[in-house]
């Protein structure tokens, strides 16, 4: 009976062991990437180095981080769990008048705040007039 609770001990002793050595925390991730944000008239920020850490650095974190560095003022709104910026300087949306488009890497098709960075990675933001006609068309 003893031989019995000794060698069942040595196995639960054994399976913490490689429990407790299975658990690893995230991994963080550190990427460099610059920063462009164009408010239509001028450069907010130009070519702004920054380097970003986290599981999953995104573009928003990169963006956040260099108006933070560079003690630029924004303002930003949560919409059904998505982050949107309203303003960047003085320069905001104006009721929807505009808003705020992301490309990355010289990308032709805008992407979303919450994309995943690499290192080297060239954001820019602009800020564009909302061109959206709103009124019904008749014939």
């Amino acid at each position: 009976m003893k031989r019995i609770l000794s060698v069942l001990l040595a196995a639960i002793m054994l399976c913490s062991m490689f429990v407790a050595c299975g658990k690893k925390d995230a991994e963080t991730v550190a990427v460099t990437v610059k920063v462009t944000i164009n408010s239509g008239s001028s450069n907010i920020l130009k070519d702004y180095e920054i380097k970003v850490e986290g599981e999953n650095p995104t573009a928003l974190d990169a963006i956040l981080s260099a108006l933070d560095a560079d003690e630029i003022t924004y303002e930003t709104s949560l919409v059904q769990s998505r982050v949107f910026i309203e303003k960047i300087d003085e320069f905001d949306t104006e009721d929807d008048a505009y808003f705020w488009e992301l490309f990355i890497n010289d990308g032709k098709k805008s992407v979303s705040l919450s994309t995943v960075l690499n290192e080297g990675d060239k954001l820019v933001l602009n800020r564009v007039e909302n061109n959206t006609n709103t009124q019904a068309v008749t014939k």
